[in-house]
């Protein structure tokens, strides 16, 4: 019984001088918060058929090679010639063929089916 006495006294006095978890370090001046890095490059296409999950959010840079069922779905091609429908429902949009464009949406993911929901697409790119 001394023994397990002596051994939580041990225990709790070592835990009263141990620091806060994550005060160790010297603070980082001038440092910006993680996930605003400006240089964001694009995913590529095949890496969101890849690896990308249902619901994630992916930026794309490439054109729209046209429209396919006349009711807001597109294929995109990135420089690689890969391909991916993407889902715009939007009314007031003109696309221009073959011109550069940045896309910002969701993955929408199922079992034989990979496409993009838009959010926000750029300006074209001339």
């Amino acid at each position: 019984m001394k023994r397990f006495i002596v051994s939580l006294f041990l225990l709790i006095s070592v835990n009263a001088f141990a620091l806060p978890q994550g005060f160790s370090g010297a603070a980082k001046p001038n440092s910006a918060p993680q996930g605003f890095n400006l240089n964001i490059m694009p995913n590529s296409i095949k890496g969101v058929k890849d690896n990308a999950k249902d619901g994630d959010h992916v930026l794309l840079q490439g054109v729209f090679t046209g429209e396919d069922d006349g009711e807001g779905s597109y294929t995109f091609e990135d420089k690689d010639k890969n391909k991916i429908q993407v889902s715009i429902h939007t009314e007031n949009l003109t696309l221009i063929a073959n011109s550069p464009y940045f896309i910002w949406g969701n993955v929408k993911k199922s079992l034989f089916n990979c496409s993009i929901e838009l959010i926000y697409i750029s300006d074209p790119q001339y």
